[in-house]
């Protein structure tokens, strides 16, 4: 049979999904919820169980409940998770999403994204040689020995630092981390040094009208973003930048103090010139 005959009888049977080989199938799996991809079995025989074997995973949405996730991943199969999201509304125990991210890394998970409110990140969470992109959001980052040898971007967004200094930890635990984003965290140290993290390069933090003042030492980053209100940070060396962005959020209470904001910047861009 000739290829084209071959297409025109795959098309007339009506079953040209099943057709699909499975690289391609996880693809377009990858590209929505987990939960609808599971909804898809009923498409095709050839689909009942192609999304057990798929690399990523992502749960979240008004559908993701704990016991969907938990039922979820005990028909999971695959033995290599590339991307793995988790983020409900609804609430979860700190067992239950441990048992997931324990799941993921047990995977040789590549690609971590975790948002759960109040969540306390546990000590296995920062013990994983496969992760290279990680984004944590909304817990409380506690951590003493941290061990991501592979991670090379990190966000952590409208997390809370607190006990010890997290931040040096995390960064000593981290020799190729590039990217490095701070999304209106919370105890941040007043001198945020980053010069001994070799391999960064893309720095961006954003501070809340409530941050408290930071002083930032960035010798070798080429690329900084910066969102602050009033006097909360200073550049103290980003010699390296190469390109930087600035966005500054004054509140309406300290609208009539343009003055202080120009010298501000003036300051900022002082520093960028170096």
């Amino acid at each position: 049979m000739l290829k084209g005959e071959e297409t025109s009888s795959i098309e007339d049977s009506g079953d040209f999904i099943s057709s699909m080989p499975d690289d391609i199938l996880h693809h377009i799996f990858s590209f929505i919820p987990t939960i609808l991809a599971v909804k898809t079995s009923i498409l095709s025989r050839r689909w009942r169980h192609a999304w057990c074997e798929t690399p990523c995973l992502s749960f979240h949405g008004v559908e993701t409940t704990a016991r969907v996730i938990t039922q979820t991943l005990k028909s999971y199969r695959a033995l290599k998770i590339t991307s793995f999201r988790l983020a409900t509304a609804y609430f979860v125990t700190s067992g239950e999403i441990n048992s997931w991210i324990k799941l993921a890394m047990s995977r040789s998970v590549n690609k971590l994204s975790v948002s759960f409110l109040n969540y306390r990140c546990p000590n296995f969470f920062f013990l994983s040689s496969s992760l290279e992109q990680l984004s944590v959001s909304l817990a409380f980052v506690i951590c003493t020995t941290v061990s991501w040898k592979s991670l090379r971007s990190l966000t952590l967004s409208s997390c809370i630092f607190s006990y010890g200094e997290p931040i040096a930890n995390i960064l000593s635990g981290c020799p190729i981390l590039e990217t490095l984003e701070l999304i209106y965290c919370r105890g941040l140290p007043r001198r945020l040094d980053l010069s001994k993290s070799l391999s960064l390069r893309r720095f961006e933090i954003r501070f809340s009208f409530q941050s408290s003042y930071v002083e930032i030492i960035a010798p070798q980053i080429h690329y900084l973003k910066l969102t602050i209100s009033e006097e909360q940070c200073t550049l103290v060396d980003v010699s390296s930048v190469i390109e930087a962005s600035l966005e500054i959020c004054i509140h309406e209470n300290f609208l009539p103090v343009a003055d202080f904001v120009q010298i501000m910047v003036l300051k900022m861009l002082e520093q960028l010139k170096m």
